[in-house]
């Protein structure tokens, strides 16, 4: 969300990280789709784009 915000701070700013976070999960996206349980596809999609952050995921 810091890449989000800057973008207001700085207007000539890029979206670059944004975009790719999009395009790794829109990979992912159709490569387990296969996936019955929620749970497993979130794992997933938390690896697929740059694993477990503990700030996010106290709770992990």
């Amino acid at each position: 969300t810091g890449d989000i915000l800057a973008y207001f701070d700085h207007p000539h700013s890029s979206n670059e990280p944004t975009e790719a976070i999009n395009g790794r999960l829109e990979h992912l996206r159709g490569t387990i789709l296969g996936f019955r349980n929620l749970i497993h596809y979130r794992i997933r999609a938390l690896l697929e784009t740059g694993g477990f952050k503990k700030q996010l995921h106290p709770q992990m």
